[in-house]
Parts: C-alpha cells; sequence; structure tokens
C-alpha cells in the first residue's frame, strides 16, 4: 500500500531527489547555492516554487521565479545558477522523446482537427519556442500548480511518478504549444528568431497585463515593458492575440467580474474592484459581453444561493 511509503517531496538534507524511467525524468531540488553546467536533451521544463533560479541556455539569460517555468527543447548548453540565502525549491522535469512523439502523432492524426505536418515538425525544429511562462498562464502551468500542490500536501508517491504521470504533462504541454505554433504564424517576419523575439516580447506584455488588468494601464507602459514602441506592440498583439489590448483588459476584467458577482458580491463592489471608472460603464460592458446587466446577474445568484 502506498500509505506506508515515503511521500516524495523537497529535501533540504539530500538537496535533489532524483527518479528515472524510460518515460521521463523527475527531479526535486532544494539547495541555497549551486553552479552547474550540463547539456540539454529532449524537451525539459524547469519549474521554481520558491525563490529564483538563473539559466544559460545557447547564451541567453533567463530568470525564473516561483511559480514560473521554462520549456526547452532539443540539445543545449545549459547553465543553471542559485546563490540564496534561503533554500530555492524547484522540479527538473524532462519528458522522453518517444512519450511525446506519441502524444503528437495523437493530435496530428488524420481524423483529428489538427493533422498539419508543419505542427508536428514544430516540435522538433529550431522553430520550437524556448521560453519562460508563467503557471497560472496555461494548461502545463495548471498541472505544475496542482503537481506542487500535492508535493506541499506529501501526497505524491513514487508509485505515482508513472508513464501516464509524464504522459498528462506532455499533453498539456502540447495542447500548449499548439496555439504557440498557430499564433507564431500570424507574425509575418522571415526569420525565425526575429519572429520568436517578437513573440516573447508580446508575452511579457501580456503577463504584465495578466496580473495588472485592474489597475489603470496604459498601452503606451505596457509596450515600454515589452521592450516596443505602442504602436508596434498594439499592432502585434492584435495580430497574434486576435483582441486589441484593450478589448484584452477588458475581457480579463469583465471574467473576473463575473467570478465576483457569482461569489456574491454588489455590483458597487466589483465594478471598483475591477478597474471600472464607474457603475455605468461597468453596467455597459457587462451587458454586452454576458447578455444581462450585473444587477440581475447578481439577484440570480442570490436566488441560486438562497
Amino acid at each position: 500500500m502506498h500509505k506506508t511509503e515515503n511521500p516524495v517531496f523537497f529535501d533540504e538534507v539530500k538537496n535533489s531527489v532524483t527518479h528515472v524511467s524510460k518515460a521521463g525524468i523527475f527531479n526535486l531540488s532544494s539547495i541555497a547555492e549551486l553552479q552547474h553546467n550540463c547539456r540539454s536533451y529532449g524537451f525539459g521544463i524547469k519549474y521554481v516554487t520558491e525563490g529564483t533560479e538563473r539559466y544559460r541556455i545557447n547564451n541567453k539569460l533567463y530568470t525564473v521565479n516561483q511559480e514560473h517555468f521554462l520549456l526547452v527543447n532539443g540539445e543545449k548548453n545549459t547553465s543553471v545558477e542559485i546563490d540564496s540565502k534561503t533554500h530555492v525549491k524547484g522540479m527538473c522535469i524532462h519528458l522522453s522523446n518517444e512519450l511525446v512523439q506519441e502524444v503528437i502523432a495523437s493530435y496530428c492524426a488524420p481524423d483529428t482537427p489538427i493533422s498539419d505536418l508543419q505542427l508536428s515538425n514544430f516540435f522538433y525544429t529550431d522553430e520550437f519556442l524556448e521560453n519562460k511562462y508563467s503557471a497560472n498562464q496555461n494548461a502545463l502551468g495548471q498541472k505544475l500548480l496542482q503537481l506542487e500542490s500535492t508535493i506541499q500536501s506529501k501526497l505524491l508517491f513514487e508509485e505515482h511518478i508513472n508513464t501516464e504521470f509524464y504522459y498528462e504533462l506532455a499533453c498539456a504541454m502540447i495542447q500548449d504549444q499548439t496555439s504557440v505554433f498557430k499564433q507564431l504564424q500570424n507574425i509575418k517576419s522571415v526569420k525565425s528568431e526575429t519572429k520568436k523575439d517578437l513573440y516573447r516580447r508580446i508575452l511579457k506584455g501580456k503577463e504584465l497585463m495578466d496580473e495588472q488588468f485592474e489597475n489603470d494601464l496604459s498601452i503606451e507602459q505596457i509596450a515600454i515593458f515589452a521592450g516596443m514602441s505602442e504602436f508596434h506592440f498594439f499592432r502585434l498583439f492584435k495580430q497574434i492575440i486576435g483582441l486589441s489590448p484593450y478589448q484584452y483588459i477588458l475581457r480579463n476584467r469583465l471574467l473576473k467580474a463575473h467570478r465576483l458577482l457569482c461569489s456574491g458580491f454588489s455590483v458597487s463592489d466589483v465594478a471598483f474592484a475591477c478597474g471600472f471608472s464607474s457603475i455605468f460603464t461597468f453596467s455597459k460592458s457587462f451587458k454586452k459581453m454576458f447578455g444581462v446587466p450585473p444587477s440581475e446577474h447578481y439577484l440570480i445568484q442570490l436566488n441560486h444561493s438562497a
């Protein structure tokens, strides 16, 4: 019975715990100081649960903070540096090429909505987007957050780190990267590295918008944060995401408003908590998106909870 076994956890004495199988490699680390050079192979997920890790991959620096992860693929020169007064905790997960190929084949099969050979090639060429992501923003990140919670609760056991474990991570990764692939096709640039650099800049601005959409951020401020001109950011964001930056922020505000109303908060409290300048502006936007005014939605929720 797994209840009699020791759970898998961040071990500050051993510093690192590794589990290896044909499907992948799973490593937990709890380290205050580290400087290590190596070569990375296959699909690698570097997720930080506490602190900061710095990776240099093919001479490009990535600073990975808490609840962010770095996704890399292919054979690359890699170094990692940790320098902290307290232990930095993280997960390093490698998915085997054979397992990933199997999952990709199921996504690109002729009887599925995605049967594009270009998509299959995307995962195994320089077109693949090596990038840092917030765990809150995609399917793989949500899996990592769930995994972190399971580990912290001491509910992850060795028998759980099996083929199905890696398969679920691979499915989430491919789901995310399928969207990335499609969005990259919307960038009209001949050079692959230029295309990926522009996409990373847009994602950087998008992450700021996701974190601070309730605040009064101007498009100019977001563009500067992303390292682009306001016009270039506006045009490229709409081209890639399918919404203008303003429309994207408004959608985030309204989705949060919907959640708060469902939780029983009043219309006036929700309007100002979500960054609207007035109840009138909020009501007009809410009705346009959801088909009913927020006051009516609020009453519906009250009746349901009564």
